[in-house]
């Protein structure tokens, strides 16, 4: 059959993701096309694709997106929606796992991970962002993870007290200090810390 371009493939995921917020019905087993496009070359059709795993909570979808969030040859923009997916499916199991990689994979994992946690578990995703942000943070960035938390109620503060007492790295100091002059979107709890 023709190729569906990128553009109406991204209007027909969000379209999905919609109504699948609106939590009216299930897809119940017809995943399969969404499966198919979670490796999509095109890596807005790929988040999305898999965005929309978590917001429709499709049952057994983890193993595929623990294996996205691994992936060092995916974006970071992919590997951060594998992550949200994670953090929006039920079950304690999935949640742990965040949880421990967290604290324990390699720096870039921890970070996406933390964007699972902030989904799944406010108090917990702030205390494993405290331990992350008194290192380096290399390629990761923690303006969009900061960012993951204002978008939440009670982020903010879950992230202020978590920071409480901590010294975070000179480098995330200076990606965020930079960020609130060009933006002025640090909220004022956090605005101290950085």
């Amino acid at each position: 059959g023709a190729k569906t371009s990128p553009e109406v493939t991204l209007v027909l995921l969000d379209g999905l993701a919609q109504v699948g917020r609106r939590g009216d019905f299930s897809l119940g087993q017809r995943v399969s096309p969404l499966k198919e496009l979670l490796h999509h070359s095109d890596d807005a059709v790929a988040a999305s694709a898999i965005a929309n795993l978590g917001v429709w909570q499709l049952k057994g979808s983890d193993p595929d997106l623990f294996k996205i969030l691994h992936d060092d040859k995916r974006t970071a923009s992919v590997r951060q929606a594998a992550a949200v997916s994670l953090g929006q499916l039920k079950g304690g199991e999935v949640a742990n796992t965040l949880k421990s990689l967290a604290h324990e994979g390699s720096l870039p994992e921890r970070y996406f991970a933390v964007f699972g946690l902030v989904v799944a578990d406010l108090d917990e995703a702030a205390e494993a962002s405290a331990e992350l942000f008194v290192l380096a943070p290399g390629q990761s960035d923690p303006v969009s993870l900061v960012q993951a938390f204002t978008r939440r109620s009670g982020g903010s503060n879950a992230l202020a007290k978590a920071l409480e007492g901590k010294k975070p790295h000179p480098q995330v100091v200076d990606q965020l200090a930079e960020y609130h002059r060009r933006t002025g979107q640090l909220p004022k709890s956090l605005e101290q810390i950085f």
